[in-house]
């Protein structure tokens, strides 16, 4: 399980994937798992569109993973999915991920167990990460965007981090317990859920490409 969660290429995603010739263009960008039944991949599927440009295009495209089979699950967008940079669950049987054109999308699974699109109401551009424990869910995205859904709120809250840096990751041991990384090599770490501070890790200017811990 840890495995199939923490994306290790051993493990029995990765291999399914490879597996499959329908997704040989498609690059894992992000797993979570609820458990060993219950386990979500997205990521980006590159293609090539004559009408649209010469250029290689991208889309994204969301799976998940049932213990038995990988399936596809429809975002219900009305147009074609941005690249799903992030996935993550609240802990309260709510899956959200994060587009690159800033799009969210949630996912009840205790309700109709269907993704729609879950409207930031602030202004944002594209985001990077999502994570949430208990009910309470984070997303970061370009220029420092900062934001943070608490259980029973009315709506997202934005927090200023005092940065204008593109943020790229988040990891959390607990809501309380938050740490939020930039590309820059900038951290800011909260132990109440809602003040964050810079966070001296002595990797300054130095590009973060992802965070893990067991405790803060």
């Amino acid at each position: 399980r840890d495995k199939l969660v923490t994306g290790v290429q051993t493990c029995a995603l990765p291999i399914l994937i490879a597996a499959d010739p329908g997704l040989d263009n498609f690059r894992i960008l992000s797993i979570y798992g609820a458990g060993d039944d219950d386990i979500y991949l997205v990521g980006e599927e590159s293609f090539y569109d004559d009408e649209i440009s010469d250029e290689q295009q991208f889309k994204g495209r969301i799976f998940h993973f049932d213990a038995v089979s990988l399936s596809e699950e429809d975002s219900n967008l009305e147009n074609d999915d941005p690249v799903w940079n992030d996935v993550h669950g609240d802990g309260d049987g709510k899956v959200y991920a994060v587009g690159s054109d800033g799009t969210v999308l949630m996912k009840n699974t205790g309700d109709d167990n269907e993704w729609h699109e879950f409207a930031l109401q602030l202004t944002h551009d594209g985001l990077n990460a999502v994570w949430g424990d208990n009910g309470t869910v984070f997303v970061a995205g370009e220029k420092g965007f900062f934001a943070r859904l608490t259980s029973g709120s009315r709506g997202w809250e934005k927090i200023s981090l005092g940065t204008s840096a593109n943020l790229v990751k988040i990891y959390g041991y607990s809501k309380e317990q938050v740490i939020v990384a930039a590309d820059n090599g900038a951290v800011w770490a909260t132990f109440n859920g809602s003040s964050f501070s810079p966070y001296d890790t002595g990797m300054s200017a130095t590009a973060v490409t992802g965070i893990w811990g067991d405790d803060m």
